[in-house]
């Protein structure tokens, strides 16, 4: 069953995940400037990439199909020898879906 809001705790993480690498940075002494230091820990939207996971799971795309893992999301470049984004769909060595998650916050 899909959930009726896959997001709301994609969107929760988000924002618990970006203050826990805040605290964790602030914690080490080593801050970066501005609001950066809320997303270099890079984790902050691992909860989307679940929550694309499910609905295409329960969509009834196969597991294998499904690629998060950095060492498999990576793709010819246009202006670079290649690009890793952080969700692909490949299914028979054809490329279905590649999505680069973003988390820019303005002001």
């Amino acid at each position: 069953m899909i959930s009726e809001y896959p997001f709301i705790e994609a969107i929760r993480g988000f924002w618990s995940q970006r203050q826990a690498q805040r605290q964790a940075q602030e914690l080490s002494g080593k801050v970066d400037v501005g609001h950066r230091s809320d997303v270099t820990g890079g984790k902050q939207m691992e909860g989307f990439a679940l929550a694309i996971t499910n609905i295409l799971l329960n969509s009834g795309v196969p597991k294998e199909w499904i690629h998060v893992k950095k060492s498999l999301t990576i793709l010819p470049g246009f202006f670079r020898p290649t690009k890793t984004l952080d969700f692909l769909v490949v299914a028979d060595r054809v490329l279905k879906v590649a999505i680069e998650l973003k988390s820019h916050v303005g002001q």
